[in-house]
Order: C-alpha cells, then sequence, then structure tokens
C-alpha cells in the first residue's frame, strides 16, 4: 500500500481477482450504506468506458449529497504492452474453457493495451505484431485470431481513449464531497507514466496478491493462518492447531478456492464452534489433486459450463484420457448409489434442499435406531461420508434412475473405444463433452415415473 499526506477519493486495486473483489467490497461497504448501493454504486466496465462519461460521473454530485462510488472494472489505463503476454494467457484460457464472455473481457483489455482497433482486425493479420513480439504458436494464434474477429464485430471494439488526458483530468479535479473513485485492473504495468502519477498525486494503490513462501511453492505459513483464522472468527468458529497444520499440507496458492473449503467447513461444522482434524480429513480436498475434485464437484451442479471448464481443466494434467473417464464414472456411479439410498432412507430423513446440519441430526438418528446395520452397511459400501451423501442426495434429484443408466452406458462405450482404438486426447475430449451435456440436460431418456417433482 502506498500512502501519502494529502490523499485522493481514487483507489487502484490490482492483482489476484478474489482478493482484489475483497478489497472491493470491503471499501464500498465502509462508505456505502446497503440501502444505498442500488442508486449510488456505479459500475463500469473499463475497456468500454468512455473518458468523457466517467468524468462527467465523477464531477457530477450526488442529488441529495451521499455518499457515492463509481467503479470502473478492468481498467486498462494502468496497464502496458508488457503486460500482453498475461492477457494473451489468459483469452486463451478463456477460450480453451469455452467461456465466451471471459474471452470478450479479456480481448477489450488485451485490444486496448496493444492498441489494435476493429479496423486493425478487418484488414489483416499485421496487427498481431502489436500484441506478440514473438511468433505464436499454432494453437494461441488460431484461437486469436477468432476471438479478435468475434470482438472486433462486438458493440465492444472501440478506439482506446486517451488514458493519460482521462486521468490527469481526474487528478486535477475537484471531487464533490462523499464522491470515491475505484480503479481495479487485473494487471498493471509499475513503470508507466499513469500508474507513477497516480501515486504521485496521491492516490490510494494497493496490490492484492497473496504472501508465498519465499522459498517454496505455496502460501507463506503466517499468512495463511491469519487468513484461516479470520475467517472462521467471522462465523464465530476457532480451529484447532493439527488442524490447521492439516489444512496447510493439503492447501495451495488459489485463495478462491481456500475460501470455498472454509465455508464448506463452516457449513460442515454446524453449530459447533471448532474445527477439528476430523472435519478437515473428512471434507477438505487436496488443492494438488484440484482438477479431480474440481470435474466431480463440477458434475452436481448440472451447469455445462461450470462442467465443461473443470473438463478441459482435467485433462490438461491428466497422464491419459481414461483418467477423466474414471472421474466421470465414479462421480455417476456416486448419483446412482444416492438414488438408491434415498429409497433405503425413512423418508423423513432426506427432503430436497434439506440443509446439512438437519440432515446429519436425523441421519444420526436413524442410524442409532438401525438396529439390524441395514442402512449403515449401505452407506459403509457407498464409500460417502455424510457431507457427500448429502449433496449427491440433493443432485440426484435432477435424474430419474433410467437418466443415470444412460450416461452410465455412455461411459461405458467410450472406456471400449478409448481402450480399442486409437482415439487422441482431442477425440476423447469431445466423447467426455457429448457425455457431459447428456449429465447437464437430464430427461431425454426413460419415463417420468420416477422423477422427482
Amino acid at each position: 500500500m502506498v500512502t501519502h499526506a494529502r490523499s485522493l477519493p481514487i483507489y487502484l486495486f490490482f492483482g489476484d481477482e478474489f482478493l482484489v473483489k475483497e478489497q472491493v467490497e470491503s471499501l464500498v461497504s465502509r462508505v456505502l450504506d446497503i440501502g444505498l448501493r442500488a442508486t449510488n454504486l456505479i459500475v463500469l466496465n473499463g475497456p468500454d468506458s468512455d473518458a468523457g462519461t466517467l468524468l462527467s460521473l465523477v464531477k457530477t454530485p450526488s442529488l441529495f449529497g451521499d455518499a457515492r462510488v463509481i467503479l470502473v472494472e478492468d481498467s486498462t489505463l494502468f496497464s502496458g504492452r508488457k503486460d500482453n503476454a498475461k492477457l494473451l494467457d489468459r483469452v486463451a484460457d478463456a477460450a480453451r474453457s469455452q467461456d465466451s464472455r471471459a474471452v470478450m473481457r479479456y480481448m477489450g483489455q488485451l485490444m486496448h493495451t496493444a492498441g489494435v482497433v476493429a479496423s486493425d482486425i478487418l484488414s489483416g493479420e499485421e496487427w498481431l505484431t502489436a500484441v506478440s513480439s514473438q511468433s505464436l504458436n499454432p494453437e494461441i494464434r488460431e484461437i486469436l485470431l477468432k476471438a479478435a474477429l468475434e470482438w472486433a464485430h462486438s458493440e465492444k471494439a472501440r478506439a482506446p481513449s486517451g488514458s493519460g488526458d482521462v486521468l490527469e483530468d481526474l487528478l486535477q479535479s475537484s471531487f464533490p464531497d462523499g464522491t470515491h473513485l475505484i480503479f481495479t485492473a487485473l494487471v498493471v504495468d509499475k513503470k508507466k507514466q499513469s500508474f507513477k502519477r497516480l501515486q504521485e498525486a496521491g492516490g490510494v494503490v494497493t496490490e492484492c496478491n497473496p504472501v508465498q513462501e519465499k522459498f517454496g511453492p505455496g502460501l507463506d505459513r503466517s499468512y495463511f493462518q491469519e487468513r484461516v483464522r479470520s475467517t472462521l472468527a467471522a462465523s464465530g468458529k476457532k480451529i484447532s492447531g493439527d488442524a490447521m497444520a492439516k489444512m496447510y499440507a493439503l492447501t495451495g496458492t488459489n485463495i478462491r478456492r481456500l475460501q470455498s473449503e472454509l465455508n464448506k467447513l463452516v457449513s460442515y461444522a454446524g453449530d459447533r464452534n471448532k474445527i477439528e482434524l476430523s472435519d478437515v480429513e473428512a471434507l477438505f480436498e487436496d488443492f494438488h489433486e484440484a482438477a479431480f475434485f474440481e470435474l466431480s464437484t463440477a458434475m452436481r451442479t448440472g451447469d455445462v459450463i461450470t462442467c465443461l471448464r473443470a473438463l478441459h481443466q482435467n485433462m490438461k494434467i491428466v497422464a491419459h484420457p481414461l483418467q477423466t473417464l474414471a472421474t466421470m464414472a465414479n462421480e455417476a456411479r456416486r448419483l446412482l448409489i444416492a438414488k438408491d439410498l434415498r429409497r433405503t432412507l425413512p423418508a423423513s430423513v432426506w427432503k430436497p434442499s434439506m440443509s446439512y446440519a438437519k440432515f446429519k441430526v436425523l441421519l444420526d438418528e436413524t442410524l442409532k435406531a438401525d438396529d439390524k446395520g441395514e442402512i449403515k452397511e449401505k452407506i459403509k459400501q457407498s464409500g460417502m461420508k455424510p457431507y457427500t451423501l448429502h449433496m449427491c442426495l440433493e443432485s440426484a434429484e435432477r435424474f430419474s434412475d433410467a437418466d443415470l443408466v444412460d450416461v452410465m452406458e455412455a461411459l461405458l462405450e467410450a472406456d471400449i473405444l478409448l481402450k480399442s482404438s486409437k482415439l487422441g486426447r482431442l477425440g476423447a475430449q469431445s466423447l467426455f463433452e457429448t457425455i457431459l451435456f447428456k449429465i447437464c440436460s437430464p430427461g431425454s431418456s426413460g419415463s417420468s415415473a420416477d422423477r422427482p417433482r
């Protein structure tokens, strides 16, 4: 954080997207009451925003004199051409995940930092040299050309605005009382004049990145422990030392993922105020095997975009597509088992949308009353712990038995095809994508007799 004797109500947050959003949310919460957000929080998309519109918004006071926040997301005012490589990687990753919205988002920033306009793209391929001085590999080049044409024909394709001029005008402006201007950026060039001018003029500049080990690939232990404790404290919970140590061993550097796992632990613990080692062992997923777990979790959502992203990420790290197939088959099998257990469990134990805390209490009561041990044995054979069972029961409500049998048959056919032919990685990916579409669109097979209503 850079501080000055004179501080302008202009903020720049850049770096890790999740941490940037946290900083923005924290500032907005301090400045605006919840009731004012609908009218006094103005959000602009950086690459698309017009300089004149931004200046006008900043200089126009709030109608009733209340506090006001203008948020410019993904600004390119502080990015330079040295940042093109990072943005190019993000375009490619978004395209591989078939996330068209993210592709257009990153393309807008890339084109603005490179100084490329729509007419450059439509007149040939010479503009590629402005994006990268080095030759692009064929895959990246193909992705970039396709994405650039889509961007050039979109409403978002505008000539880059005079970033230096608009920033200088903002720095020289007298802000109305209560007005705060926030810029966020994926990447910045700290040597760029606009970045230096913002610092010199007293703007608040914060780089939002997790603190990593000096000589290792993980998070700094003190940083990790402080984040875990503060997150759990917000929910009135503490954590034991051995649980903290186990969690640290399993954690990578993805802060968004860490937050997601902590939220799951809070839900899992229910009314208990302390997270124990057994909780972490039961629920916390190993980040080092994230792509496998994420594909399983994605399949439970039934959202095709989420599933495709997880599939493509999974296939980047596996040695052979059969490993991906095994992950998909295991998850489909869990859903089938959950359907069967749904019929075994008493009607009072499970209802759609039931919270985990309530389900756990009712399940424990049922198991205590299970004199013959039949239900306990079935759950043991499923290999699912209560939290996973709860998640699978919820997901299984979307399917009929016939739907899941159809999916299992498709997975079996894929297994036979992969083992009996020289089908390459791209062919295998196409097969898996077809199966995921089937999973995300249940109801194409079987009768509706056993479908949940």
